[in-house]
């Protein structure tokens, strides 16, 4: 998985994301749901797109969540706003502990 290579391993992956490397192993053999798309995408930092991990969520590989695109005409900043993103509708019900 994309998102893996870009944080360095699934251990750190699983940590950003505040679950265990185990979860992050079975979204690598059975896809990452769609509730956690854009939880994964803020924890590469933006490095890796939805449309790298649903595809058949997010068709247009260019589209990225707003904050987390490259800025373009903003003088090279990329400052990003406060707060980031809110978490996918429902997220939090799927989090185990």
């Amino acid at each position: 998985m994309l998102a893996i290579e870009t944080v360095g391993s699934q251990a750190e992956l699983a940590r950003r994301l505040g679950t265990s490397p185990m979860r992050i192993a079975n979204w690598k053999r059975r896809g990452v749901p769609p509730e956690q798309v854009l939880r994964v995408v803020r924890a590469a930092n933006g490095r890796v797109r939805p449309y790298d991990l649903r595809p058949d969520i997010y068709p247009d590989p260019h589209w990225m969540p707003p904050g987390l695109g490259k800025e373009t005409g903003k003088g090279g900043s990329g400052e990003r706003k406060p707060g980031g993103l809110p978490l996918a509708a429902g997220s939090r019900r799927f989090r185990r502990s």
